[in-house]
């Protein structure tokens, strides 16, 4: 038997942790230390004094990639015969639930075992209704039942550890996508009801609720409409994007620079520019991370963005004017038919040259 913990500027409690499971079982302990830095090399130096297999990362490459790195490892060693679990490096999992788990899972070698928190208890709000709207949407989108979707703890046959590295993901969706591809594949599922250990009111995580939410309910959605996923998420970002605009003009134009501005003119003007700006941000953010998953040079893609957005902004008024004054259209028709006609065209240019993925050496 194998623990797998991935752990990212960890703190005691990832030796306390260690001293708990070697006093626990024999099972064997793999530590990978993902980019922690310098600082953390004190920590890092325990966990080798106590005779821990150590893998390390130079740089941060997240907790997917983490995982991988320690199955890669597991499968070179050829060890296809045992069970394997993964854990938090934060203490939230206790040994006789790992223990548990891996127990699980040597009985059920097909099935994917994962450890379910019940949130009973003293659990911070954030944690207890982010993973109730997880489990609803993740029923919703994949059609099965998990009580527990962002669990950490997880045992498996090692025979699975090739499924587990051809799954896509670096960082906190790939154990999303783990469960999307049971879902798809149809992987027997197991949980073990384990205690909710929540240290600090959850301050060690590096979950990002903003950044790392977008992906994982990203990838919820990519698995569910496959191939219409993009055109969808382009529709729901460019909803977002005109809540925002609508929003912060308004807010901008009734009370926030009416006492400023002394015509409203120039207040109107400015008041657009503004909330126009905001909800570019917006509508950039999502499609750069969500909608086209592109992360690479920000700089460029999002010069290329302004640039189409000042373009839609002129031509968009073009075909609104077409309408409105030389078709006389009512005001909302014109509006309405100028944001159809232009809206594929937008996600074109977005898709193809804004957001466009160069292709590796390695892909040619």
């Amino acid at each position: 038997m194998t623990i797998v913990i991935p752990a990212y500027k960890p703190d005691e409690k990832l030796i306390a942790l260690l001293h708990d499971l070697k006093k626990s079982t024999d099972a064997r302990l793999l530590v990978v230390n993902d980019g922690s830095g310098e600082a953390f090399e004190p920590i890092f130096d325990q966990v080798r004094s106590l005779d821990i297999t150590l893998l390390v990362h130079p740089q941060n490459k997240g907790k997917g990639a983490a995982m991988k790195t320690a199955f890669q490892y597991l499968l070179e060693e050829g060890r296809t015969d045992e069970v394997v679990c993964t854990a938090d490096a934060d203490g939230q999992h206790l040994p006789k639930d790992i223990l548990r788990c891996l127990e699980e899972a040597k009985a059920h070698p097909r099935a994917l075992v994962l450890g379910s928190r019940a949130f009973r208890g003293e659990v911070p709000f954030r944690s207890r209704f982010g993973n109730a709207v997880s489990r609803f949407t993740f029923h919703l989108l994949m059609g099965k039942r998990i009580y527990d979707t962002q669990t950490g703890l997880r045992a498996f046959s090692a025979a699975l550890l090739p499924e587990m590295l051809s799954v896509p993901g670096d960082r906190y969706e790939y154990e999303m996508q783990v469960l999307c591809n049971a879902a798809k594949k149809k992987l027997e599922v197991r949980e073990v009801e384990i205690e909710t250990v929540y240290l600090e009111e959850n301050k060690s995580s590096h979950f990002n609720p903003l950044r790392d939410a977008m992906r994982v309910y990203g990838l919820l959605l990519r698995n569910a409409f496959g191939r219409f996923f993009q055109f969808l998420s382009f529709l729901f970002s460019s909803g977002c994007a005109f809540v925002v605009d609508l929003v912060a003009y308004l807010l901008l134009f009734h009370l926030i620079l009416a006492p400023f501005l002394p015509t409203e003119k120039s207040l109107e003007f400015v008041s657009l520019l503004i909330a126009r700006i905001l909800s570019s941000l917006v509508n950039y953010a999502i499609n750069r991370k969500v909608v086209f998953s592109n992360l690479e040079k920000p700089v460029k893609t999002l010069t290329l963005y302004g640039i189409l957005a000042v373009v839609t902004f002129f031509v968009h008024e073009q075909l609104n004017a077409l309408f409105l004054i030389v078709l006389n259209f009512p005001a909302f028709l014109a509006l309405l038919l100028a944001q159809v006609i232009f809206f594929p065209v937008s996600f074109f240019l977005q898709k193809c040259v804004v957001f466009r993925k160069e292709k590796r050496q390695s892909d040619k």
